[in-house]
């Protein structure tokens, strides 16, 4: 489908940010690189939010930690607050 479609590279962030979660709700992790950039780029909480928790449920924890860590300062405070609560409640240091 994004052969077809380019929605790992489309700017819309609503139509991308679905692109992603879906991905990892399938636990495709060929999407590890577009999520990061995303996530390195948009601090919407709207959108961080549900990434780093579908990371997490689908033991990407590495990875959610190591794109958080490189993230992390580009958030909103209330938004950090958010994830780092995210990853104490699964138990993941960053």
């Amino acid at each position: 489908l994004d052969a077809i479609y380019h929605f790992s590279t489309t700017g819309n962030y609503e139509i991308l940010f679905q692109w992603l979660i879906d991905n990892i709700h399938l636990s495709n992790r060929n999407v590890l690189r577009e999520v990061s950039v995303f996530l390195q780029h948009v601090g919407r909480r709207k959108f961080v939010e549900p990434l780093y928790k579908a990371l997490l449920e689908k033991g990407m924890k590495t990875e959610a930690a190591e794109i958080y860590k490189r993230s992390r300062n580009n958030y909103h405070f209330v938004t950090s607050q958010t994830i780092d609560q995210i990853f104490k409640d699964f138990k993941v240091s960053f």
